[in-house]
């Protein structure tokens, strides 16, 4: 085994006979440059998962967990791209364990293993209804970003950013359980139910909480009631709209109810 101490402006380093341990260092936007400079062999960056790193980055949010940066005998870069990405796009040092001597090969096993949902965050957190919850808190940190359809397609959310939504809504938590009636009756993701009740929550608690009711029962309802009509709507919706733009139907049908709901309008 050569020597594989180098200075830390020099990285990456030559190469050596073998792995080495890491060791941890102070990344810095120059040094971050300096190692994508050896980024050759690997696959496209994303650019939704840079820009969610840099922005925990900058806010302070980004938790050190010692995932390396790996390079390869020869000095190119196999693993930490986006990281790197966003240290350079925040512009703030963070603390990475850097690798060195990993084998060309084991690029292809990286990130193979299982990853971490954000509904298993929430249970290893004690919060009940974790998968429901999970869901429902992606759709409002979505809509909060300004995305108004019904699914989370268009940004990548970190866990730390999905974290700071839930703190400033806990009401999320009663939500979900409040939703589960209506959304069994329709045959529709909680989490979509979800979205629309704390939308209209937002505007009046109470008639949110009755329009949803008469939704799930359809009590002391009537043709032309926006209501009566909605229960019409979903149901022909869930066999002729199918997937994704059925869920954006719906959503956008719920909104039409309630606005008519609310203004006392017949529809």
């Amino acid at each position: 085994m050569t020597d594989t101490t180098v200075p830390l402006d020099h990285l990456p380093p030559p190469p050596i006979d073998g792995p080495t341990a890491g060791e941890v260092v102070y990344v810095t936007p120059e040094m971050a440059e300096a190692m994508l400079g050896h980024n050759t062999h690997n696959r496209p960056p994303r650019k939704q998962s840079v820009d969610a790193y840099a922005q925990d980055m900058a806010a302070g949010d980004w938790r050190w967990t010692g995932d390396p940066i790996r390079f390869a005998p020869d000095g190119t870069l196999l693993d930490g791209q986006h990281r790197l990405l966003a240290i350079v796009e925040s512009g703030v040092t963070v603390p990475m364990v850097i690798m060195r001597g990993i084998a060309f090969e084991a690029q292809e096993d990286i990130d193979r293993g299982v990853p971490r949902r954000y509904s298993d965050v929430l249970a290893l957190r004690g919060e009940v209804n974790a998968t429901h919850l999970a869901a429902l808190v992606h759709k409002v940190d979505s809509w909060k970003r300004g995305e108004k359809g019904a699914k989370y397609r268009n940004s990548k959310a970190t866990y730390a950013g999905l974290n700071r939504t839930l703190e400033a809504h806990p009401e999320l938590r009663d939500i979900v359980r409040s939703s589960h009636t209506v959304a069994s009756t329709w045959d529709l993701p909680q989490s979509l139910i979800g979205l629309a009740w704390w939308v209209f929550a937002a505007i009046d608690q109470e008639d949110a909480d009755f329009f949803f009711a008469r939704c799930a029962d359809g009590q002391n309802m009537a043709a032309g009631d926006p209501i009566y009509e909605l229960r019409k709507a979903v149901a022909a919706s869930r066999d002729n709209v199918k997937g994704e733009r059925n869920q954006r139907h719906i959503l956008a049908i719920t909104i039409k109810a309630w606005n008519a709901y609310r203004a006392g309008d017949k529809i």
